[in-house]
């Protein structure tokens, strides 16, 4: 199921591919499978990355820059909208924008929202060549049935979407079949979008890919079957990256492009994470690292990770990490939470909750790292810009 792109574009050397999606539709896992290092941290919780981070991956003679986005959603606080336009300011000037699905789940309203603001950007910069790249992420959680039904949907989101922007474009009524407002989609981007996104189309029982039309062809467009977690198809998504980046090393980078391809069909997810390297051994080779953020953001980050991991649904909305003091070894961090009864749950009996998260950290930390975790309550953080921008956010 693919339009294959023109090859020589970006002879330049370098890529910038900016990926988009709903919260939990496994960006941040495919991000980390392609760089080989934790860039972003992962949990099962909604919204866990609530800021853009960078990856480099070097591929001979072409550069390839990913930026993982948070989720795209519909705020209920101020930081909910500082991460929306977090997602959405990442779209511009990317040469190639990759909207992820979890495929494993029917097409919501939010998912054509993502549709629309990555087909409306790829309209919007024909100029420059802007390709898309659609991962159906978690097929492996599904059957090769599904697989096939989720890409022929896909697909046609893609087409319908394209179809509808071009009516809009040319001064006809665009195709308005999204009716009310979507749930989980940011009001700002629904708005915009809300013209332009059509029904998520019903799959036939035996999926055919469907005929290019005039409007869709005129596009770079690719699909592509992943798991992030287990590795699956990567190469081949990146094999797609580097073509459309003229890479003459193409087959010797490709090669080292997943850390964490597992080595049987049966790999579990505990097999996957720990073929992870560590992520460093000394403060320095952090630094080198980290091109975008601080390494006191990341090792907050790598706190609120094991939070998140240990703590009921509702608290990791209300969860944040800062550090407050650093003196490698010796790193103090607060876990702030909004009310107290939240603050009694990351404790939990005994501090037993508490220790556990100090643990865990620790673990992805240099030997001999002295962590010193407490836990405050900050009213209303989420809805305070100064204090949520001194996070890192």
């Amino acid at each position: 199921m693919k339009i294959p792109p023109e090859p020589g574009r970006h002879s330049s050397g370098f890529l910038l591919v900016t990926l988009i999606g709903r919260p939990n539709a496994g960006k941040s896992t495919l991000v980390n499978a392609i760089a080989g290092w934790k860039v972003s941290i992962t949990s099962s919780r909604p919204s866990t990355t609530r800021r853009s981070h960078y990856a480099r991956k070097d591929l001979g003679e072409l550069e390839i820059i990913f930026v993982d986005t948070p989720g795209m959603h519909q705020p209920k606080s101020e930081l909910g909208k500082k991460m929306v336009r977090h997602a959405e300011e990442a779209l511009d000037g990317a040469d190639v924008i990759m909207p992820v699905f979890d495929a494993s789940r029917p097409a919501t309203q939010g998912d054509r929202i993502v549709m629309a603001s990555a087909m409306k950007e790829l309209a919007a910069s024909r100029g420059r060549s802007c390709a898309l790249r659609i991962v159906a992420n978690k097929i492996d959680k599904i059957s090769k049935v599904s697989t096939v039904q989720a890409l022929a949907s896909y697909y046609n989101l893609a087409k319908d979407t394209a179809e509808s922007i071009a009516k809009g474009l040319d001064g006809h009524a665009p195709q308005d079949t999204a009716k009310g407002t979507a749930s989980h989609a940011p009001q700002d981007t629904a708005k915009a979008a809300a013209d332009v996104v059509p029904s998520v189309p019903s799959v036939p029982s035996v999926p055919s890919v469907p005929s290019v039309p005039s409007v869709i062809s005129q596009y770079d467009i690719e699909i592509f079957p992943v798991s992030a977690l287990k590795g699956t198809g990567v190469t081949e998504l990146m094999e797609s990256l580097a073509y459309s980046g003229s890479s003459p090393t193409l087959q010797p980078a490709i090669e080292q492009t997943s850390a964490y391809r597992p080595t049987s069909r049966s790999a579990t997810r505990s097999d996957v994470m720990h073929s992870l390297p560590p992520v460093f051994q000394e403060w320095d080779t952090l630094q080198s690292l980290l091109p975008d953020i601080s390494q006191e953001y990341y090792v907050a980050e790598l706190v609120r990770e094991q939070v998140l991991r240990r703590v009921a649904d509702e608290l990791p909305y209300s969860v944040a990490c800062r550090i407050a003091e650093w003196r490698p070894p010796y790193i103090a961090c607060d876990i702030v939470v909004e009310r107290k009864s939240q603050k009694a749950i990351i404790l939990g009996k005994g501090g037993t909750r508490l220790r556990d998260i100090g643990i865990g950290a620790r673990s992805s930390l240099p030997a001999g790292t002295y962590l010193d975790l407490a836990v405050k309550v900050v009213p209303h953080w989420q809805d305070t810009p100064e204090m949520f921008e001194q996070m890192g956010y």
